[in-house]
């Protein structure tokens, strides 16, 4: 039987992150693995995917594998607009 895996990209998405769990829940068959990749979003989707994934691993009948990952590509992203922000707020 072959295993089936799910990766989604994830920046920015707070807003559309239930939908998404409640309809990857709902597949038949169910993937036995969901990964989850952060391009450095900076509104609450990292929150929200650690609290459902914290809920699932409490409660998770179903036996899907998920995780959550930063890329290293959003995370230098974050950290270049961390930085410009401050270089923006230094010069006014």
């Amino acid at each position: 039987m072959a295993t089936v895996s799910i990766i989604i990209p994830v920046l920015n998405e707070a807003n559309n992150l239930p939908l998404l769990f409640d309809n990857i829940n709902k597949l038949n068959p169910n993937p036995q693995q969901v990964i989850l990749v952060d391009g450095g979003s900076n509104d609450d989707s990292i929150d929200i995917i650690q609290s459902f994934i914290n809920e699932l691993m409490l409660d998770n009948d179903r036996k899907i594998d998920w995780q959550m990952t930063e890329s290293k590509a959003g995370r230098a992203l974050q950290m270049n607009r961390a930085a410009n922000e401050y270089r923006c707020s230094v010069s006014n």
